[in-house]
């Protein structure tokens, strides 16, 4: 997980290059092209993805493998089996990523195509730098004795759990390197080729709105919490609290007209 920080890096400032670009556009399907007017971008972007989706020599390539080797080495399999599908579904939303990003015809609207430009270098220099640690940062954590952070952070973290066949551990690297190699290929297949804007249907409309967790979290917490609010505001502050106070005032003018009228300062009245 340490040599991966600088692929997570590298994107999130990659995101913000292009972000920057596009006058603060953040839907992918307007976008399109960008490599074009971006190339730095592009190609340190294109070098975060490959290391995020596990792609050999890159840093990504050694840290998840070494999860997923420790993860099947203890003998957990239902979690190796989970965490090998996540790591495709992370090389195939990459792939969609770069592909509906940088490649293909510019789907920008005019406002926004006639601003692209490569960000200045305050941006694109982190940008190199992230890039080659992506690329190489993961010799820094090679398997073996030579493994320099495994013996820089000796003692402060975990050590290796999992001990299994040399044989076994080669055979789940080739299979995670093939789903990651696979996915990758079948994000070019669905975004990667002439692109068309998907036709809107149950599903679809489900997964673009993020499973409806924003309309559920609007009506379960929001709008009662709202409504909780009003209720506290017009009936316990306005009618119960202030009321309290306006009945005291109330009383206190009332009795004071009152009582007043005895107290006219004459001792015929008193007597």
């Amino acid at each position: 997980s340490d040599v991966c920080s600088s692929d997570l890096a590298l994107m999130f400032l990659g995101s913000g290059s292009v972000i920057h670009a596009c006058d603060g556009e953040q839907d992918m399907r307007k976008m399109g092209g960008l490599r074009r007017y971006m190339p730095i971008t592009f190609i340190t972007f294109v070098c975060g993805t490959l290391a995020i989706s596990g792609v050999p020599i890159f840093s990504g390539f050694f840290s998840k493998d070494e999860i997923l080797w420790q993860t099947a080495a203890t003998g957990n399999w239902p979690l190796y089996i989970i965490a090998l599908g996540t790591a495709g579904l992370t090389a195939t939303y990459m792939g969609r990523l770069v592909w509906l990003t940088f490649f293909g015809e510019n789907r920008s609207s005019k406002h926004v195509r006639e601003h692209l430009h490569e960000s200045p270098l305050v941006m694109t220099i982190p940008l190199m730098i992230l890039a080659v640690l992506a690329t190489f940062g993961g010799f820094l954590s090679f398997p073996g004795e030579h493994n320099f952070l495994e013996h820089l952070l000796h003692g402060i973290v975990p050590e290796n759990l999992g001990h299994g066949a040399e044989s076994l551990e080669y055979s789940l690297m080739a299979l995670s390197v093939c789903v990651g190699a696979g996915c990758l290929y079948l994000s070019y297949i669905l975004y990667g080729r002439k692109y068309k804007e998907e036709k809107e249907t149950s599903l679809t409309s489900f997964l673009y709105n993020s499973w409806y967790l924003n309309e559920l979290y609007e009506a379960a917490v929001v709008r009662p919490l709202g409504q909780l609010a009003i209720f506290l505001w017009k009936v316990v502050d306005v009618i119960f609290i202030d009321g309290a106070v306006l009945f005291t005032a109330t009383v206190s003018r009332v009795s004071g007209r009152t009582l007043r009228r005895i107290h006219t300062g004459h001792l015929e009245h008193y007597l």
